[in-house]
């Protein structure tokens, strides 16, 4: 018995939960019943078969499918879903998906797609369900037919246009598939998907006119980050001396190798003693030498060469800027800029910028004090000069009495004492008399 982990349409991490219930899955791959019966029901498995089917056409990067490919592919323990035709024919009501023939002969299937899914989706598939009801519907879906899916088209697109980040690329279709499938690490990216995103691109007027039927050697696209364009006649010229110059220096590489091996080969000659083989081979390695100085030659000749044309297109450009630039200078004369008028301009500017200098200088001046003022303030300054003289203390007296005390002792009283000034006692008197 096959288990259910066994070729699973993508990694296990991207599948919904409800694969791996057994009895979720038996009702999903039965066929839808009348929705009037259940319609909650028969939305919700509707949505699951659309959700898984984008889902792995995204991982895949595969914008066509059939409906045969969608049985072999969700094939789950030997069954494989009987539900499929319904679903791919509600994804073509609701715009998600086209056919492959009317995506390729219709030339307004981007706007169709555009407009169904900003605007009329929501109506259209009103439309849609109230028919159901009303009118038996007209199968529109078959087994062998090839669809186009929408989303994942232009996710294709997008991988395109983010090969070129900082310069435009020159590639082919088969080149573009390389890149693609090496940059995103997806092997699954086919040339066919390639091409119908090409063509998408040129549908929405970001990539160039192109035939689906187109060989891939007859298709050189420039692609930059905005949009995919045709090759100029002078961007297939350079495109090409670019290609001459790669196969050169692989050619060189190569003959390089060679006459290395014929060194070798020669130095094993003679130390074998083969001194006539050694020689041989020493004659092709000159021969060697000259085509590998030839192929030089060349290869410095288209190198000088394509750094010319780079210096033209670069002269080119630096050309057209001067003369915008000239054109705008010009186009200012017409509004008033020229000689006379910026002159009368700076003549303004200055008459201007003195005269506030001037009014600047007389408002900063210091405002004099008037004579009543300077006298006032002279009084001031004297009365507080004759304050400080008038509250000075007077000079101490001196208490000593030289005189007196001289003429004391000319008496020469005795039994008179004397007390000193200093001492408080008072003079004692006696009762002797001369």
């Amino acid at each position: 018995m096959a288990s259910i982990n066994d070729n699973l349409p993508m990694p296990k991490e991207l599948m919904p939960e409800a694969w791996f219930i057994d009895e979720r899955m038996n009702s999903m791959f039965a066929e839808f019943r009348n929705r009037s019966v259940n319609p909650q029901d028969w939305d919700s498995k509707c949505k699951f078969w659309e959700g898984i089917i984008t889902s792995w056409l995204s991982y895949k990067k595969q914008c066509t499918f059939d409906i045969i490919q969608l049985s072999t592919t969700f094939k789950r323990k030997g069954r494989t879903p009987l539900c499929l035709s319904t679903v791919v024919e509600e994804l073509y009501k609701k715009g998600e998906i086209t056919s492959e023939q009317e995506f390729l002969n219709d030339n307004t299937s981007w706007t169709s797609w555009a407009i169904n899914t900003m605007v009329k989706k929501p109506v259209v598939w009103s439309f849609f369900k109230m028919k159901d009801y009303l009118l038996p519907q007209k199968t529109i879906t078959s087994s062998e037919t090839k669809y186009i899916h929408f989303k994942t088209l232009q996710e294709i697109s997008d991988l395109i246009l983010n090969l070129s980040v900082d310069k435009d690329l020159i590639l082919s279709v088969a080149q573009i598939t390389k890149k693609c499938c090496d940059k995103y690490n997806n092997k699954n990216i086919t040339e066919e998907n390639i091409r119908m995103a090409l063509l998408w691109l040129s549908k929405l007027k970001k990539g160039p006119i192109i035939q689906p039927n187109m060989e891939k050697h007859d298709l050189l696209l420039k692609v930059s980050s905005t949009r995919v364009d045709n090759l100029t006649e002078g961007d297939e010229s350079l495109f090409k001396l670019k290609e001459s110059e790669r196969l050169l220096l692989e050619k060189i590489e190569k003959l390089e190798i060679e006459k290395n091996d014929l060194l070798i080969k020669a130095k094993l000659s003679m130390d074998n003693g083969l001194k006539e083989i050694a020689k041989t081979h020493l004659r092709k390695k000159r021969e060697f030498d000259k085509r590998i100085e030839r192929q030089a030659a060349t290869l410095q000749n288209l190198q000088t060469l394509i750094s010319n044309i780079h210096d033209a297109h670069s002269n080119t450009d630096v050309l057209a800027a001067y003369k915008r630039g000239s054109d705008l200078l010009k186009g200012f004369e017409k509004s008033g800029l020229n000689e006379f008028n910026a002159r009368d301009a700076i003549d303004d500017m200055t008459e201007a910028v003195n005269e506030y200098r001037e009014i600047q200088s007389v408002l900063s001046e210091t405002i004099k004090a008037n004579d009543s003022d300077s006298e006032l303030e002279q009084e001031l300054e004297d009365i507080l000069n004759s304050s400080v003289k008038d509250t000075s203390l007077p000079a101490v007296p001196d208490t000593s009495l030289p005189d007196l005390e001289k003429e004391l002792e000319a008496l020469n009283m005795k039994g008179v004492n004397f007390v000193d000034k200093n001492t408080p006692k008072k003079i004692e008197k006696t009762t002797n008399f001369f």
